[in-house]
């Protein structure tokens, strides 16, 4: 497993620049393009700032969207049989351990993406947190993050065809991102597929904490227990795909 995140290492330190420009410009693209047009339209009802509140959404979907694209980039790879990523099948490593380590890098992507958003909101005096709150939130975004990161990865490793691939995440990104309250507040009148959802809930969580209100870890670990099925699902696929 460390020799897969050694390589992955090694590709990310030829990229670094692309990297930090992808980590500073996706939280200002989705502030000028997605808070800021929003804020003319939305007014919550509780008389929070929209901006504040939409920092939320920053954070979740900033961080998800490059673990989703890495994961699957690297699930991807494996698919082509000229691809270094296919070769690496032939050494000791268990299907677990390539899929564990692709899951660990594309997370820890992510973890850092989500540093990086958190600076730059807070910078813009989008939010106003305490260190304590900054933690908090941390630590509930990560199920998120690893949930997003074992979705890509299933979604790159079963769909062959790349236009297929980015049509189904694009669908399935703007549900997640959308359904789960992130920019626009749910009506509570909604099915409660939605408001009962586990996504959802760590949202609000998340937004509870930006309002200085009590909140629950219970639906971070329902997200933690998804993310390990669809963990185990990947390992029957890729225990399929690698042999072929």
């Amino acid at each position: 497993m460390k020799g897969i995140i050694q390589r992955e290492y090694f590709i990310f330190k030829h990229n670094i620049i692309l990297y930090l420009c992808i980590w500073t410009l996706i939280p200002m693209i989705v502030y000028l393009f997605i808070s800021i047009p929003f804020s003319f339209y939305i007014k919550l009802s509780n008389g929070i700032n929209y901006l504040n509140w939409s920092s939320v959404g920053n954070w979740i979907s900033t961080s998800s969207i490059i673990t989703f694209a890495i994961s699957m980039s690297i699930a991807n790879r494996y698919r082509e049989s000229a691809n270094f990523s296919r070769t690496m099948l032939c050494t000791p490593n268990s299907n677990r351990e390539h899929l564990s380590a692709i899951i660990i890098w594309s997370s820890g992507i992510g973890i850092i993406q989500l540093l990086f958003s958190l600076l730059i909101t807070l910078s813009f005096k989008s939010a106003n947190l305490f260190a304590l709150d900054i933690f908090l939130v941390i630590i509930y975004i990560i199920p998120i993050i690893i949930l997003i990161s074992n979705i890509g990865f299933l979604i790159g490793l079963s769909f062959e065809t790349q236009l297929v691939r980015i049509i189904i995440s694009l669908f399935l990104l703007m549900f997640i991102f959308f359904s789960s309250g992130l920019f626009v507040p749910l009506n509570e009148s909604l099915p409660s597929i939605f408001t009962l959802s586990p996504l959802y809930l760590s949202v609000q969580n998340i937004q509870s904490i930006m309002m200085n209100d009590s909140s629950m870890i219970s639906s971070s670990f329902i997200l933690l227990l998804i993310a390990m099925i669809i963990f185990i699902i990947n390992l029957v696929i890729t225990s399929k795909v690698f042999k072929s």
